[in-house]
């Protein structure tokens, strides 16, 4: 081959370099990233492609060089015979009208002169069609040219294209490996919690068969004192003792305990059972307990109350106790 065309294909693969380890580098960051077997051999035969385009289309250039050498000779040859023409026919004209020459030696010269004529025009042809044969030459390498820099040009979008899908896939699967480190992350965090809410659980159970026996004892303890006629509602707080106040009516002292008549019942909602306190000057000195009610009258006994305690009427009753 020629040198000259090989240093002009050197040149090309240089000026390509870039898109073909371009290309490389994609094909490789695309099998990272789980491109198929058949997508990696396409692409590695369409850098081969390129590569072969590269060398061609410098082959082609420096084809077209020489062709332009060879055309630019022909047209200095053709214009040179052409030169020579006009020259001989101003010679041929001057010979012709030499009249002091004898008719053998014009008849000679001009003999001569008309076959180097058709020598120089035999040339000129020669040289017309070899001018033209470049030139056709010189059109089929550009059109050649001209479909190689197409082919370059589609090759180079492809490439552009092909650099755009790395990127792509590069961009997405950094983003699934910080989605994955993120639910990771994620998972581990759902597993504390549940390891924590498995651990209140257990405690809450604990606690609630802890309360569920409770609630079983307390309910035998509500039964045998509801048994034993005591109010529970009351003595829990599901039903409060009202805020009454009322005053002792009269004594009756000739029972044991000695039984106690209050001005105030069952309109105010006392029940039976129900205890209030007898209050001097702001102290309790009396606890008594309701056995009877009427709507606007109850009958008490005294549960509790100093030694040698005596109730008066108009005693204070109420149904809380003093502040002490």
């Amino acid at each position: 081959m020629n040198p000259r065309l090989i240093g002009v294909a050197a040149t090309a693969l240089l000026a390509l370099g870039g898109g073909s380890r371009l290309i490389y580098n994609e094909v490789r960051l695309a099998s990272a990233v789980g491109i198929t077997p058949a997508q990696e051999r396409y692409r590695q035969d369409e850098a081969t492609r390129a590569s072969r385009l590269a060398i061609e289309l410098a082959a082609a250039q420096g084809s077209i060089s020489a062709l332009e050498t060879a055309v630019a000779a022909a047209e200095s040859q053709a214009q040179g015979a052409e030169r020579r023409v006009q020259t001989l026919t101003a010679e041929l004209e001057t010979a012709r009208a030499d009249f002091g020459a004898t008719l053998s030696q014009r008849s000679a010269r001009i003999a001569g002169l008309e076959s180097e004529l058709g020598r120089a025009e035999a040339e000129q042809r020669e040289a017309a069609e070899a001018l033209a044969a470049r030139e056709r030459e010189l059109g089929a390498a550009r059109e050649t040219l001209s479909s190689l820099e197409a082919e370059r040009e589609r090759l180079r979008r492809l490439t552009e294209e092909l650099d755009r899908q790395a990127k792509f896939l590069a961009q997405e699967l950094t983003q699934r490996e910080e989605a994955l480190q993120a639910s990771a992350e994620a998972r581990d965090a759902v597993q504390q919690d549940l390891a924590r809410t498995r651990e209140h659980l257990d405690a809450t159970q604990t606690e609630l068969a802890t309360a569920l026996k409770r609630a079983g004892d307390t309910e035998a303890v509500l039964a045998a004192l509801r048994d034993a006629g005591v109010d529970v509602a009351r003595l829990s707080g599901a039903d409060p003792m009202p805020m009454v106040r009322g005053f002792v009516v009269r004594v009756d002292t000739s029972s044991v305990p000695p039984v106690v008549l209050v001005h105030v019942g069952a309109r105010s909602g006392l029940r039976a059972g129900d205890q209030l306190y007898v209050v001097r000057r702001g102290r309790r000195v009396a606890t008594l307990e309701v056995d009877a009610l009427q709507e606007d009258i109850c009958t008490t006994r005294i549960v509790a109350g100093g030694r040698g305690l005596q109730l008066a009427p108009r005693d204070e009753v109420f149904s809380w106790e003093p502040e002490r």
